[in-house]
C-alpha cells in the first residue's frame, strides 16, 4: 500500500471537524472585533458558508479548507480594498495573521495526531504483549528465556510446575548458579549451550535429564532458538521445555512388558523362564539385584536371582521363625510364622494405610540409609533382619506374586542408589509384572497337570485299544471255538454212542479188575512178608559181616599174631583200620536201617574219629568232616572209606612231625579235613591236611608206598574217578566220580 506523509494522513483523518470549526470561529472573531464593514461581512460569509458545508459533508478536508480559504481571502481582500489603503493594509494584516494561526494550528494538530497514533500503537503493543504472555503462561510447554549471558529472563508457570522453582528464585540467575542438570548429562548440555552462544547453532532440539528442586530426576526435551541483531550479536535464547518423564517411562515400561510377556509366552521349563525374566528386568532398569521367591512347603526360598551375592542368598533363603529345638513356629491357623519384611509381604498382612505399603500388598522405599524403622506398636514385622539395609540397598521394592487368591511368591527389586527409583506408578507396573508371572506359573502348573492327565488318558487309551484288540481276538477265538465245539458236539454224539457201547465192556472189565485186585492184594501181602523176611535176613547178614570183621580185628590184636617189631605193629594197625572201615559201613547200614544207601556224613564222621583215636600224632591234630545230605551205595561207600583210611593214616604218621609249622604259637592249628559234595550228578571227595606235605618227587601212580598205590587203585578202578593232588599249604587229594566215568581235567 502507498504511504503518505503524516501531514496528509492527518488531513485525511475523520476527526478534524472540531479543529476546523475552532479555526473558523477564531478568524471570525478577529474580523468582527477588528473591522466591521460591509466588506468584512461579505468576506466572513464567503468564508463561513463553504466552511460549514465542507465540515458537514467532508469533515476530513476542514483543515485544508481553512488554510486555502485564508490565502484566497487575503488575495481577494487586497484587490477589493485598493481605494482604501488603511483598510487594505488592515485586511492584509488580518488575513496574514489568520493564515499564520491556521498553519500553526495545523502543525499542532498534526503533532497531536502523531502522539495519539503512537499512544494507540503502544497500547496495541501492550495488548499484544499481554496476550502473548497469557498464552505463554497457559501453555502446556514450559517457556524459559535467557539473555546473552545465559541469565534467566522469563520463567513461566509450567516451568515452575516441571522444575519446582518459582520465578523469584531463578530470575536473573545464570544456569550454572543452581544444579538442575543431571551430572551425567552436564558435558553434553554444556556443549549445546556453547554452540548456541557462539552462533554455531541458531536452533536445536535435545533431550536430557534434569533435577527438580526436591532432587527428583526428570527427563525433558528442550527446543531452543537464538535471537540475534543485524550484527549477529546474541540478544536472547528462547527455550521451550517438555517434561517427557511419564512418556519415556511409559514407553520403557511398555517395551519391558513386551519382553517379559514374550519370555512368559515362550513357555518351557520354569527355571529358564524365570531366569530370563529376571535378566530382562535387570538389563532394562539397571537395578543392582532382582530376585524371585517361590513357595516350597512352608518356606519361600529364592527360586532364581540375578545380582545378589551368594552369602546374601544363603542367609536370606529361609524366612520361617523357629523354636529352640528347630521346629517351625506356627500361627493359630497352622500357617508358618515368617520373619522380616519379606515374610510380612508373603504372609499378606500389610497395612495399606501406611505409606510404604500399597493396596495390593507391596512394599517400597527409595531412601533407606539404615534399618527400616517403624514404631514398635505399628511395626507388623516379626524379627526384622534388615539385611537389605546393612548391604547398602537404599531403594527396595517387594512385590507379592499372586495365584488366584493365594500368595505363591515374591518379586524383589534392590538398588543401592537413592532417588525416584520407585514411585506408586512404577510399583503398580511391577505388580502387573508379578501378576503375569503368577499367571505363567499357574499356566505352567496347569500345563503340567494337563500333560499328566493327557499321559494318563493316552495310557488308558492304549490300554483300551489293547483291550479292544484282545476282545476282538477273543470274539474271533470264541467264534472259532464255537465252531469247534459244534463239530465236537457232533463227534461227542458219535463218541457217546461208542461210550455206551464200551460202557458194557468196561463194566465187564471192572468186574474182572475187581477180581484181579483181590489177587494183587494177596500177592502184595505175600511180597511184603517176603520183603520183610529179606530185610531181616539182610540185617542179619550185615550184623554177622560186622561181627566177623570185628572178630578179624580182634584176632589181629592178639599178641603173637605178628612179629613183635615196629613194622609188625604198624602192619597190624593198618590191617585193623582197613577192616574197621569196611565193618563201619555195615554197622552204619544196620544202625540207620537203610540197606541200599549209606549216610556218608554219619559214616565218615565216625570213621575219622576212630582213625584219629587209633593213631596218636606228634602234635595235636583236629579233624573236620563235611558230607551233610550225601548218600552213596555200598559199592561206592566202601572204596571211599578205604581211601580216607589210607590218606588219614598216612597224614597222622608223616604230615605232622615236630618240625611242622602248624600248631606252633602264632600259626594255625594242625587240622585234617574231609569233604564230600554232590553237584550236577557228580561227587567230589576232598581229603586235605595243613602238614608238611608230600615230597615234590612223589607220583601216586608210580610210588612204591602201598597206601598211596591202594588209594590210586581204588579211585581209578573201584570209583572210576579222577585223582588230583594239590600240595600248596599242605596236601590235598581231590577225587571226582559219578554214575559214569568222570572226564579227566
Amino acid at each position: 500500500m502507498k504511504k503518505h506523509p503524516p501531514f496528509i494522513d492527518s488531513m485525511r483523518s475523520g476527526n478534524n471537524a472540531q479543529l476546523g470549526i475552532a479555526i473558523a470561529v477564531l478568524i471570525g472573531v478577529i474580523f468582527l472585533f477588528d473591522i466591521i464593514t460591509p466588506l468584512s461581512l461579505v468576506v466572513w460569509t464567503l468564508y463561513l458558508l463553504p466552511l460549514s458545508l465542507t465540515i458537514y459533508v467532508r469533515q476530513r478536508f476542514a483543515p485544508l479548507y481553512v488554510a486555502c480559504t485564508a490565502i484566497l481571502l487575503s488575495i481577494a481582500g487586497i484587490f477589493l480594498s485598493v481605494p482604501d489603503v488603511p483598510i487594505i493594509n488592515a485586511l492584509i494584516n488580518r488575513v496574514f495573521f489568520s493564515a499564520v494561526i491556521a498553519v500553526v494550528a495545523l502543525f499542532i494538530w498534526n503533532y497531536r495526531e502523531g502522539a495519539a497514533a503512537l499512544i494507540g500503537r503502544t497500547e496495541e503493543l501492550r495488548r499484544s504483549t499481554a496476550l502473548l504472555t497469557n498464552h505463554m503462561e497457559n501453555s502446556p510447554i514450559a517457556i524459559i528465556e535467557f539473555d546473552a549471558q545465559f541469565r534467566i529472563t522469563r520463567w513461566t508457570g509450567e516451568a515452575t510446575r516441571i522444575f519446582g522453582w518459582v520465578p523469584e528464585e531463578v530470575m536473573g540467575k545464570a544456569i550454572g548458579e543452581f544444579s538442575w542438570v543431571y551430572e551425567d548429562d552436564v558435558p553434553r548440555v554444556t556443549s549445546i549451550s556453547a554452540d548456541m552462544l557462539e552462533g554455531r547453532s541458531p536452533s536445536n532440539m535435545h533431550a536430557n535429564r534434569n533435577y527438580r528442586k526436591d532432587g527428583t530426576v526428570i527427563e525433558c526435551e528442550w527446543y531452543n532458538s537464538a535471537l540475534r541483531d543485524g550484527d549477529g550479536n546474541l540478544i536472547s535464547i528462547f527455550s521451550q521445555v517438555l517434561d517427557v518423564t511419564a512418556r519415556n517411562r511409559g514407553e520403557a515400561e511398555a517395551d519391558l512388558m513386551r519382553e517379559i510377556l514374550r519370555a512368559l509366552n515362550a513357555g518351557g521349563e520354569l527355571h529358564p523362564m524365570t531366569r530370563e525374566i529376571l535378566r530382562i528386568i535387570r538389563d532394562a532398569t539397571g537395578f543392582d539385584a532382582v530376585g524371585l521367591r517361590l513357595r516350597m512347603g512352608d518356606e519361600f526360598p529364592y527360586f532364581d536371582q540375578n545380582g545378589f551375592p551368594g552369602e546374601f542368598q544363603r542367609e536370606e533363603d529361609f524366612l520361617c521363625a523357629r523354636h529352640g529345638d528347630g521346629s517351625i513356629t506356627r500361627n493359630a491357623d497352622g500357617s508358618a510364622v515368617l520373619e522380616c519384611t519379606c515374610g510380612l509381604i508373603l504372609s499378606g498382612k500389610t497395612d495399606p494405610s501406611m505409606p510404604c505399603f500399597t493396596i495390593r500388598g507391596s512394599f517400597w522405599t527409595c531412601r533407606s540409609p539404615g534399618p527400616i524403622k517403624l514404631a514398635a506398636e505399628g511395626d507388623p514385622r516379626i524379627n526384622p533382619h534388615n539385611r537389605c539395609s546393612h548391604d547398602g540397598y537404599r531403594s527396595v521394592a517387594l512385590i507379592p506374586v499372586w495365584s488366584g487368591s493365594a500368595i505363591i511368591g515374591m518379586l524383589q527389586l534392590n538398588d543401592r542408589r537413592e532417588g525416584q527409583f520407585f514411585h506408586p506408578d512404577r510399583v503398580r507396573f511391577f505388580e502387573t509384572v508379578a501378576d503375569n508371572i503368577g499367571l505363567a506359573i499357574r499356566r505352567g502348573q496347569a500345563d503340567e497337570e494337563l500333560k499328566s492327565r493327557n499321559a494318563e488318558l493316552a495310557a488308558a487309551n492304549e490300554e483300551l485299544t489293547a483291550t479292544d484288540e484282545e476282545l476282538r481276538q477273543n470274539i474271533e477265538e470264541l467264534g472259532k471255538k464255537e465252531q469247534e465245539l459244534s463239530a465236537k458236539n457232533e463227534d461227542l454224539g458219535e463218541l457217546n454212542e461208542e461210550l455206551n457201547a464200551t460202557q458194557e465192556e468196561l463194566q465187564q472189565n471192572v468186574e474182572e479188575l475187581g477180581r484181579n485186585e483181590e489177587i494183587l492184594k494177596r500177592n502184595e501181602a505175600e511180597l511184603r512178608e517176603s520183603l520183610q523176611e529179606k530185610e531181616i535176613l539182610l540185617s542179619e547178614i550185615h550184623h554177622r559181616v560186622k561181627n566177623n570183621l570185628s572178630a578179624f580185628i580182634s584176632l589181629l590184636s592178639l599178641e603173637g599174631s605178628y612179629q613183635n617189631t615196629p613194622e609188625g605193629h604198624a602192619l597190624r594197625l593198618d590191617l585193623q583200620n582197613r577192616a574197621r572201615s569196611m565193618a563201619l559201613i555195615h554197622e552204619t547200614l544196620y544202625r540207620t536201617k537203610k540197606f541200599s544207601q549209606v549216610d556218608m556224613d554219619v559214616y565218615l564222621s565216625t570213621l575219622v574219629n576212630q582213625i584219629a583215636a587209633s593213631f596218636p600224632s606228634q602234635k595235636p591234630v583236629s579233624t573236620a568232616v563235611s558230607a551233610t545230605g550225601v548218600t552213596l551205595d555200598i559199592n561206592r561207600a566202601t572204596p571211599c572209606g578205604l581211601i580216607i583210611n589210607e590218606l588219614m593214616t598216612n597224614a597222622l604218621k608223616h604230615a605232622f612231625p615236630e618240625s611242622a609249622v602248624c600248631g606252633t604259637p602264632g600259626s594255625e592249628p594242625c587240622i585234617f579235613r574231609v569233604a564230600l559234595t554232590r553237584s550236577n550228578g557228580y561227587y567230589t571227595l576232598s581229603v586235605s591236611d595243613n602238614g608238611i606235605g608230600l615230597p615234590s618227587s612223589v607220583d601216586i601212580r608210580t610210588t612204591k608206598s602201598l597206601g598211596l598205590r591202594l588209594v590210586y587203585f581204588l579211585a581209578k578202578h573201584q570209583l572210576q574217578a579222577t585223582v588230583d593232588v594239590d600240595m600248596t599249604g599242605g596236601t590235598r587229594f581231590i577225587i571226582r566220580f559219578g554214575s559214569e566215568v568222570f572226564p579227566r581235567t
